[in-house]
């Protein structure tokens, strides 16, 4: 019952968190504390299922995490904010924000796929 309750007021802080940053590194700090609260939501099910679906949610995340790093190496990344993403033309920003919706779980991409699973 604790990792629940812990889980679900990290979704909660997470996602209230990210709503009021404009800047693209705290969002991805709310947005960590929002995925690892997911994370804590299916261990918390204390069961097969639930660790199943736990450790698929860790594996989309680290590729997620991946390209989130190679998209920022290759940009200077010092004064990037949630703005330039719409503006920008580049592969990269592109990548970028594909991973931040996949991570926001849309549909169509693997990020809402493994929400689900949870």
């Amino acid at each position: 019952m604790l990792l629940l309750l812990s889980g679900l007021i990290s979704v909660i802080i997470g996602c209230i968190g990210a709503l009021t940053q404009g800047s693209l590194k705290r969002f991805m700090g709310y947005a960590s504390i929002n995925q690892m609260g997911f994370m804590i939501l299916g261990l918390g099910c204390n069961n097969y299922i639930g660790l199943q679906a736990s450790m698929f949610y860790l594996i989309t995340y680290i590729w997620s995490l991946l390209v989130f790093s190679i998209a920022l190496t290759r940009e200077n990344s010092e004064n990037w904010y949630l703005i330039d993403l719409v503006f920008g033309d580049n592969v990269s920003k592109s990548l970028l924000t594909l991973v931040i919706f996949s991570m926001g779980g849309l549909p169509p991409l693997v990020g809402f796929i493994s929400k689900y699973f949870i």
